[in-house]
């Protein structure tokens, strides 16, 4: 009661303003509606007389459930009464309440989240068994374990194939090891990325930031596998050659292997910002073809070396994009010749033997981006 009636005001606002932003945004489930304060101590007694001038009552105050004495009809008793009769407690229960909502504060009691704005979108065949809506989503859920998973299958829906189902489980509980499991099913056929919200939930797991970590510095506890240079190349090329430029051969029967090489050194260098821009175009029911792409990103995410400029030319499009931009209505012979010592060249294109996987065939050579 002292505490909040000699509260200095810019700690009251500081407090109200705090309270603003966690009910409105991080509390999604609003508690019902029980019975509102009855009596207000800004309304009780010396209080209501303004007795205490420094203080202004805020957002965020003491209320009662019951009324006090003197709002009860024993104030006009006027007989001869004995003493402790008429001197009496307080009677007023007092506990923190909002008094614009009407509700105390103690119905709050569920961890602040931000899970209903930000949280991962989950597949509808995933949404109605195991990961059902909440109307205030637990902020520590590590999703379903290995076993859960496996017991899952039962409530699989019959337009969804098991594997499918199990592997989309299996992302969701991920963690630390979820860019391994995310480069292993672009590697595989479990999970089909022609569907959008396949898509939507592996672009919603690539962008978490998840808990951070002293460890592992700034990439935090699930993308600190970034700082494993032979990850970032595996995780290039299983974009590059597996989803953008698939060939049932050799990867040297791609038509614009020049294309595929420049492709390679941007993907190289953000291989986590190149497969969310591939998922992007997924999503929007795209095809990837060769330039699209590659020209997206490079105006998005790379910066010109300027000292060796990349130099990306669009096949449907008379546009060249370098660290210069040049307009050239006829090429050249210089650089045809150019194009054709860069094409003729595959000294920096080490062929290196890949697992076999039987998703995509037995011996398919996949570049090195090492060179």
């Amino acid at each position: 009661m002292l505490f909040e009636l000699g509260m200095p005001q810019f700690l009251r606002v500081y407090r109200d303003t705090t309270w603003n932003i966690c009910s409105t945004l991080a509390y999604p489930n609003k508690p019902d509606d029980l019975e509102s304060p009855q009596k207000l101590v800004e309304d009780y007694g010396n209080v209501a007389r303004m007795d205490y001038i420094n203080w202004i009552p805020g957002c965020i105050t003491l209320g009662s459930d019951v009324k006090a004495f003197i709002d009860t009809h024993y104030k006009w008793q006027n007989v001869k009464l004995e003493l402790s009769r008429i001197v009496l407690p307080n009677g007023l229960n007092l506990a923190y309440c909002d008094k614009h909502g009407q509700r105390w504060l103690a119905q709050f009691d569920g961890p602040l989240t931000l899970e209903h704005l930000y949280g991962i979108s989950v597949p509808h065949s995933l949404s109605i068994a195991v990961f059902p809506k909440e109307s205030h989503p637990d902020t520590s859920s590590s999703g379903p374990s290995s076993h859960e998973v496996m017991a899952n299958q039962l409530s699989c829906p019959r337009s969804v194939l098991a594997q499918e189902y199990m592997t989309l489980q299996q992302l969701l509980a991920s963690r630390n090891l979820r860019w391994p499991l995310i480069l292993r099913e672009l590697k595989s056929t479990n999970l089909d990325f022609k569907k959008e919200e396949t898509v939507l939930m592996i672009g919603h797991l690539a962008k978490q930031a998840g808990p951070a970590s002293q460890q592992h510095g700034v990439l935090g506890y699930f993308h600190f596998v970034f700082q494993d240079s032979s990850f970032c190349n595996q995780l290039a090329v299983s974009v590059l050659v597996l989803k953008i430029y698939p060939t049932p051969g050799n990867f040297e029967d791609v038509p614009e292997l020049e294309e595929a090489e420049t492709a390679a050194q941007l993907a190289r260098k953000d291989p986590r910002g190149f497969l969310l821009e591939w998922l992007t175009f997924r999503r929007k029911g795209q095809e990837i073809q060769h330039t699209a792409i590659r020209i997206l990103y490079l105006q998005r995410h790379i910066e010109q070396d300027h000292s060796s400029p990349v130099i990306v030319t669009a096949c449907n499009d008379d546009v060249a994009l370098s660290g210069e931009a040049t307009h050239d209505p006829e090429p050249s012979d210089h650089s045809e010749d150019h194009a054709t010592e860069e094409s003729d060249d595959d000294s920096d294109w080490g062929l290196m033997n890949d697992r076999e996987d039987e998703d995509h065939g037995k011996g398919m050579d996949i570049p090195s981006l090492d060179g």
